[in-house]
């Protein structure tokens, strides 16, 4: 048999992802890197601002893709949490699949809560549970040796669109029954 021959045609690539795709691997790098995003999702769950922003570059980003929301630095970042945890003072994350490298983590989890306020996604207060599976992507800066901030996919075309379909369906039956008395 004859060996074949594959041409590969790739997309363009920006200038930051081509310094990614080529970034050396390093055991220690990772060490750091795997301990510093166990570090952020401890502090997450525990409600601890400070302790996340002691993950985060002092010129972080955090960006929802879904919409092209941004908050920009520490200032930033604090807004972003206590938006997100006044929302959902109850969250709950199960971490489903985690990629670390030396360009940073991708996680994959899957959120449930109780939505108490406006909060990050701007829904009216319901205090009913809601639910939906999210893509966070935390690039690293390697000099600084902490997270860029966190680009954030929300799967909305499945579960949190249900949940809120569900949720201004019980809403709509709410303010029905109120208005029938």
């Amino acid at each position: 048999m004859s060996e074949r021959k594959f041409t590969r045609t790739l997309p363009p690539f920006t200038d930051g992802a081509n310094y990614q795709s080529g970034h050396p691997f390093d055991q220690a790098e990772y060490d750091r890197i795997k301990e510093l995003w166990l570090d952020h999702i401890a502090a997450e769950h525990a409600g601890d601002i400070p302790g996340l922003l002691a993950t985060l570059t002092e010129d972080c980003v955090y960006t929802m893709l879904n919409n092209g929301k941004t908050w920009h630095g520490h200032e930033g970042a604090t807004k972003f949490y206590e938006s997100f945890l006044t929302g959902f003072p109850e969250n709950c994350f199960a971490v489903t699949n985690v990629f670390i490298g030396p360009q940073g983590v991708v996680e994959e989890a899957h959120f449930n809560g109780v939505h108490d306020g406006a909060g990050l996604l701007e829904l009216p207060s319901t205090n009913h549970p809601i639910e939906f599976d999210v893509a966070l992507l935390f690039p690293w800066d390697p000099i600084k040796k902490k997270f860029k901030g966190e680009r954030i996919y929300f799967a909305i075309e499945h579960n949190l669109i249900a949940n809120v379909g569900q949720l201004l369906r019980r809403m709509g039956r709410k303010l029905d029954m109120a208005e029938q008395k």
